[in-house]
């Protein structure tokens, strides 16, 4: 996640794309930024404000996150198993083959063609004030077109190009000083997608490639809402859940994982909010 971050500040037209796609996330970092530098600044540099206050802003920081994995995890343990022929609205967690919507194309990397993939290259630099090298993002790149996912009693159209991608690396190759990761679905490999279905017409506008653009209109023209199986439904991020999965993982794994991280921080949070109301009663630990 830091490595993600790094990459993104070092690279204003991938954070501007980012902020366009999720605004959201966006306004809730800067928040967080503002409270965290203000707090910083009135406290040590001012002393306006007692040191102490700034576990309070720290505890803000982990509520943040722990908000965020509890979306994921709200997501997993709530969306119904449904058949993707069968679907309606509301969280959904549908399985089966993944194959292009009609007219969508696909996205090429390296000569193959994939409904999704996601490419990330770091290189290993040097680190002159501290000493040593560190592992940092040079390339993270992320392509996908609307795509249909069948379990043989129908296809329901997923939002793909919206989605968090959980996939399992096909590739982990180092070069020299640079490390490859690369993951990707192939149309007919199975898949399973967490979200929430809405009527088509009820779709968040997306930042999208251009090949997921072209494949959109296409859609849009032969009127899929009424071609596809699933009642013209599409799956994709929702209002009460802000989050829409695409994985090759189990089912169970990643809800043992969000579970467990959505705990873990909210324990932060709440720990540095009792530390923070210890400091400010007079307590010390010398």
């Amino acid at each position: 996640m830091i490595q993600r971050v790094r990459y993104l500040l070092s690279n204003p037209l991938e954070l501007l794309a980012y902020a366009v796609e999720h605004p959201r996330r966006v306004l809730a970092a800067v928040a967080v930024v503002v409270v965290v530098v203000v707090g910083a600044v009135l406290s040590f540099g001012l002393n306006l404000v007692p040191e102490w206050t700034m576990l309070f802003a720290i505890a803000g920081v982990a509520g943040y996150l722990a908000r965020r994995r509890y979306h994921r995890a709200k997501l997993f343990l709530q969306a119904s198993a449904t058949d993707s022929g069968d679907i309606s609205q509301g969280l959904v967690r549908v399985g089966g083959a993944a194959q292009p919507a009609d007219g969508a194309g696909s996205v090429q990397f390296e000569g193959t063609e994939y409904l999704v993939y996601h490419n990330k290259v770091e290189r290993k630099r040097s680190n002159r004030n501290e000493g040593g090298s560190q592992w940092r993002v040079e390339k993270d790149t992320t392509e996908a077109v609307p795509l249909e996912v069948d379990d043989g009693t129908g296809s329901v159209l997923v939002d793909s190009h919206s989605a968090t991608l959980r996939l399992d690396w096909d590739k982990k190759q180092r070069d020299g000083r640079r490390r490859h990761y690369f993951a990707g679905l192939k149309p007919g490999d199975t898949v399973r997608v967490y979200g929430t279905a809405v009527p088509e017409s009820q779709r968040q506008p997306q930042r999208v490639s251009d090949a997921a653009t072209e494949g959109m209109e296409s859609l849009r023209e032969n009127n899929v809402g009424q071609m596809t199986d699933g009642d013209g439904l599409v799956v994709t991020t929702g209002t009460a859940v802000p989050e829409l999965v695409v994985t090759d993982r189990s089912h169970w794994g990643l809800v043992g994982r969000s579970v467990l991280l959505s705990l873990a921080t909210a324990a932060v949070a709440v720990g540095l909010v009792a530390l923070g109301i210890y400091y400010a009663l007079g307590g010390s630990l010398v």
